[in-house]
């Protein structure tokens, strides 16, 4: 699920010539942290977004306001749980 924040994450890196591994590494991070930010499944918190401004050398209210629009949506599940039938042993 993109975001707005991993579209905006991507994109900032990626004009900068910057891999995932080499960022993952500037912020002491696994790549795979990253993976989840650009892919939308993870938002990182707010210390995490300022060390991400300074090394992508923007404004770090262009992450912020991109990370608190993609977290805007509720994460609901529902379930229709009429259907399940236990069964006992």
């Amino acid at each position: 699920m993109t975001t707005r924040f991993s579209k905006t994450l991507k994109m900032l890196r990626t004009e900068r010539g910057i891999s995932q591994i080499q960022l993952a590494e500037q912020l002491f991070v696994d790549r795979s942290t990253i993976s989840r930010w650009e892919s939308g499944n993870r938002i990182p918190d707010n210390t995490m977004i300022a060390r991400l401004a300074k090394i992508l050398d923007v404004d770090i209210n262009l992450l912020l306001n991109a990370a608190a629009e993609s977290d805007e949506s509720p994460k609901v599940i529902l379930v229709d749980d009429t259907k399940i039938i236990l069964k006992g042993g």
